[in-house]
């Protein structure tokens, strides 16, 4: 289940177009909240939603501060992303 969301452009990769929200938990509502990360699906940035649900880019320190658990599921999940998507990953795009 999505959220629809107003359309927004990716801060990291410029892309238009990023205008709903799937909840990877079995939430019945799907709509996230202010600091809720998310992945841009194409360009497989870490961003978070802010007090306005617009997105941002996650800094480094914010990123260090999370659950080790967190941490490992998003490295996952972005080695996943840039396996189905094709893309090579260069090490700025591999978030510390």
């Amino acid at each position: 289940m999505s959220h629809p969301l107003p359309s927004q452009s990716c801060p990291a990769c410029g892309k238009a177009g990023l205008d709903r929200a799937t909840a990877a938990s079995t939430s019945k509502d799907p709509k996230p909240i202010a600091g809720d990360i998310t992945l841009c699906i194409y360009c497989g940035e870490i961003l978070s939603f802010d007090p306005n649900l617009r997105l941002r880019v996650t800094t480094r320190f914010e990123r260090r501060s999370w659950p080790k658990q967190i941490q490992l599921e998003l490295t996952l999940l972005q080695m996943k992303w840039f396996e189905v998507t094709g893309a090579t990953p260069k090490p700025q795009d591999l978030w510390q």
